[in-house]
């Protein structure tokens, strides 16, 4: 998907010149989203499932996704091949590793140096 079509970045500003004419005769623009970039990813996902079955005859039913957008809800909420077909969620364990090293390594800083009542502490190093 894209918010540009580079044919029409290169020939706004030609207007007058003699090519014009030919080329917007038959420029079929590759601009095809129009929304927000981060929209797209979700426009993007949304396309794909609902297009497999009219073009391969081939139903997903699960989604991989990395859990930072709302591309799943989106593509659940299209219902591409009707309201009876579940899509799974799956997500990439490398994300789900990334996240949780996140988190671990916020609650070690924020831990450091508290002591319990009996005097020791949750974290030694």
């Amino acid at each position: 998907m894209s918010k540009k079509c580079k044919s029409c970045q290169f020939w706004e500003r030609k207007t007058n010149e003699s090519g014009y004419a030919a080329w917007f005769a038959n420029h079929e623009c590759e601009s095809n989203h129009d929304r927000s970039s981060g929209a797209m990813e979700s426009a993007g996902a949304v396309m794909l499932f609902k297009r497999s079955f009219e073009r391969h005859q081939l139903r997903y039913t699960s989604y991989i996704g990395d859990g930072d957008s709302s591309s799943y809800s989106d593509v659940v909420n299209s219902y591409p091949y009707g309201e009876g077909v579940i899509i799974d969620k799956l997500q990439c364990l490398g994300y789900v590793q990334k996240r949780m090293g996140s988190r671990c390594r916020s609650l070690r800083l924020s831990i450091k140096g508290i002591t319990l009542s009996d005097g020791k502490s949750l974290w030694k190093g």
